[in-house]
């Protein structure tokens, strides 16, 4: 969420304000201002945001399973916060929203925004990823083919697309061999969204423990882990520069599609973005 400072003025030149950031990314302007940017630009504090999950395995969850002639361990890979240029925006409205239009828009095609500028944190993936470590203990080559991965977060299922695991039904595992394959899963937004913690459950369905000497299969089996996810919050007091800019239409709609009802929310994003066509004035 972006709060308002006293400083910008009468509240009818704000209606709505979107953070094109990182995952749950806010921004609060801080404080009256400080220098100017090197832009000329006014420059004021803000707190950049952002709720990272941390996965760790509940004590019943044994992480190395071992059924039939196939060991399997899943690990977690931890995220990582990174920074980024990131981007917040206020409608401009009323009468003196065009009093001053640049040569180079029109209010009919363009709309005046406010454009705040500041130093954003980014989640790293983007989705909840494993480590799968595959032991084949048979005197068979194990195949990975017909393998079915399901994701469970809050006693919901969360679909993924086949890619997701495709390495893991293209494996080809040698007699007493193992290897590691790196397995996708849920967008950061399915494990954070509504709640600060949930469970986490991953399904491997239908993999091959059993080969006979002919080489057909004689067993198939499932394979369940269960994870707490929590979603920790870390914040930062950062510079950030305001400036009103004039954007096409179809990147305000960008904005409005993010603020249904007209009400402030941060637009989903793990890679913080800000509109490319402003123009100044």
């Amino acid at each position: 969420m972006l709060s308002r400072s006293p400083i910008y003025g009468s509240s009818h030149q704000v209606r709505a304000i979107v953070a094109l950031a990182s995952t749950s990314v806010a921004v609060a302007l801080l404080g009256a201002p400080v220098a100017a940017s090197a832009q000329g630009r006014p420059q004021r504090m803000a707190t950049a945001t952002v709720r990272v999950p941390q996965v760790e395995a509940l004590p019943e969850t044994t992480q190395t399973q071992v059924k039939g002639g196939i060991s399997i361990t899943l690990a977690p890979v931890p995220f990582q916060v990174a920074r980024a240029p990131g981007c917040s925006y206020g409608f401009v409205t009323g009468f003196l929203s065009n009093l001053v239009v640049p040569r180079e828009v029109s209010p009919s095609t363009h709309q005046h925004v406010e454009e705040t500028r500041y130093d954003a944190f980014t989640v790293t993936p983007e989705n909840l990823s494993f480590l799968l470590t595959i032991r084949n203990q048979m005197n068979r080559v194990f195949r990975g083919a017909g393998a079915v991965v399901q994701f469970n977060v809050g006693g919901r299922v969360q679909g993924i697309d086949q890619s997701q695991y495709a390495n893991l039904l293209a494996t080809l595992i040698p007699p007493q061999g193992q290897t590691e394959i790196r397995l996708g899963g849920p967008t950061i937004d399915a494990l954070t969204s509504g709640t600060s913690q949930a469970i986490l459950g991953v399904f491997l369905s239908d993999i091959v423990v059993g080969i006979d000497n002919a080489g057909n299969i004689v067993a198939r089996n499932n394979f369940e882990w269960f994870f707490n996810v929590q979603s920790n919050t870390v914040s930062e007091t950062v510079p950030s520069t305001t400036r009103r800019v004039w954007i096409p239409n179809r990147e305000a709609i960008t904005i409005m599609e993010a603020t249904p009802g007209g009400g402030a929310r941060m637009l989903p994003r793990v890679k913080p973005t800000c509109l490319p066509g402003g123009v100044q004035g």
